[in-house]
């Protein structure tokens, strides 16, 4: 869905999936602001909001990175909304194109997956099609020893910093971005997790992309802290070592008194 404003805020440009979206023609909305298109609550922030992002030079950012925002249709229902916006001057003037997307369907699987995620024994997280934290359960705060809103938001890659030594894999992407990008899942990962208190863990996650009508909306992880287990793990390793020289001094013990 696509809309454009001028440098007036008003609306130049209202595509089909627009006027679907919002059940407008695009004859109606053609000259008015675009935060008629918002309910009552957005419009004191929208307006500055547009214009300080004119006045940064930015090419493009998300709208609503911080607080969920929602549109609001011809016959005065409310539905959530993913936004980013761009800007461009032209010998015509400073125009905003602002991409929408309903993401009604994709709000409903999260408020399913809340319900058994707050239950969950091992720490959850979902992301938005970006990339950033959108839900984080109980679990998920205790294990990374951060609050719901210091999760959330977060950029995943960053939150979970070391899944990706130096940024990538050798020879290929993170294994995050395989997931976001092209829908891989990835299974059984380990990485050292070093938490804001500065305590060091071993943190076991698989990541799943998930996907709504089709379509890429997120990410799916699921982590549990899995330092006992790498602890027993080195401690029957070093068994097993601690037998093999064990029993090559024996083997050598043996040989010198056979040879005596």
């Amino acid at each position: 869905m696509i809309i454009t404003i001028d440098e007036q805020q008003q609306i130049v440009l209202f595509n089909g999936a627009a006027e679907r979206m919002f059940k407008y023609e695009a004859r109606d909305v053609m000259g008015l602001p675009l935060y008629k298109l918002l309910p009552q609550r957005f419009h004191p922030v929208h307006a500055d909001h547009v214009r300080k992002f004119g006045e940064t030079g930015a090419t493009m950012r998300r709208m609503g990175a911080l607080t969920p925002i929602s549109g609001l249709r011809s016959n005065g229902s409310e539905f959530p909304i993913e936004a980013s916006i761009s800007q461009v001057k032209t010998h015509s003037g400073h125009f905003f194109t602002v991409i929408m997307r309903d993401i009604t369907e994709r709000q409903k699987t999260e408020d399913r997956l809340v319900g058994i995620a707050n239950n969950a024994t091992e720490a959850i997280l979902v992301t938005d099609r970006h990339g950033q934290v959108t839900f984080s359960n109980p679990e998920a705060e205790r294990l990374f020893g951060l609050t719901a809103d210091k999760i959330r938001g977060k950029a995943l890659h960053n939150l979970i910093h070391r899944a990706c030594p130096n940024g990538k894999e050798p020879g290929g992407q993170c294994p995050l971005e395989r997931t976001r990008l092209y829908g891989e899942t990835v299974r059984n990962r380990e990485n050292e997790l070093v938490r804001k208190d500065g305590s060091v863990l071993t943190l076991e996650w698989s990541s799943s992309p998930l996907a709504i009508g089709g379509e890429s909306a997120g990410i799916i992880l699921v982590a549990r802290d899995a330092t006992s287990r790498v602890i027993a793990r080195q401690d029957v390793d070093r068994s097993y070592q601690q037998m093999r020289e064990l029993s090559a001094t024996a083997h050598q013990a043996l040989e010198l008194e056979l040879e005596r």
